[in-house]
């Protein structure tokens, strides 16, 4: 699969060899956890590529908590990833929104305003969708049915604020068979190591790394 490379001053400036910051906000699935089974998720998967490619020009902030929506990011803006003066913040952030019925256009709204306020400090926005979930018959699902209208705002938001996508969402479908879907998750919601390695992957493509 072919990837056009997303082009970011961050990136530039660590290949120059200059110190950088670089804060992964999210919920669960950045957030390091029980899901992979003791190996890292994609945010870890990340840095430990950047300092492959770079050597130790970075300092990366995990900013994942569980059961977050980007009400709650908002929240904790500040404190989580403002006061690090970030040279570039990336957010995955949905599925919690979508799981408590957050109305479209109030999710949408919230990820502007995140959006707005993370550049209004000088740091660069990289979006990125989520992964698709697990096919599932169950009361757990039933509550995701509209999961799909929020990957769409995700990508009208980045249309609208022309801000960077890496879009794994998409990325997954091509390069993830259905039938092998099942093995790359912990459950309905969380991919397992497996899976993150295929969302890492999709990030290093995007990155140029």
């Amino acid at each position: 699969m072919k990837t056009a490379t997303i082009a970011l001053q961050t990136m530039e400036k660590m290949a120059r060899g200059e110190h950088a910051v670089i804060v992964m906000l999210g919920d669960s699935i950045t957030e390091p956890n029980y899901h992979v089974h003791g190996h890292m998720n994609y945010a870890g998967l990340l840095h430990e590529r950047l300092l492959e490619k770079f050597g130790r020009h970075l300092l990366a902030v995990n900013a994942g908590v569980s059961g977050n929506t980007a009400q709650n990011l908002i929240n904790r803006l500040e404190r989580d990833v403002l006061r690090f003066t970030p040279d570039l913040v990336t957010i995955m952030i949905g599925i919690n929104d979508c799981g408590a019925a957050v109305p479209l256009e109030e999710y949408a709204a919230d990820l502007e305003r995140l959006i707005r306020s993370i550049r209004g400090q000088g740091a660069e926005v990289l979006l990125m969708t989520p992964h698709p979930l697990m096919k599932e018959d169950s009361d757990v699902a039933s509550k995701y049915t509209t999961y799909r209208q929020y990957i769409t705002e995700i990508r009208e938001v980045s249309r609208n604020l022309q801000v960077p996508l890496c879009d794994i969402y998409e990325a997954w479908g091509t390069l993830v068979d259905p039938g092998t879907h099942s093995t790359l998750m912990n459950d309905f919601l969380h991919p397992n190591e497996l899976g993150h390695r295929v969302i890492a992957d999709v990030v290093f493509r995007s990155l140029g790394i």
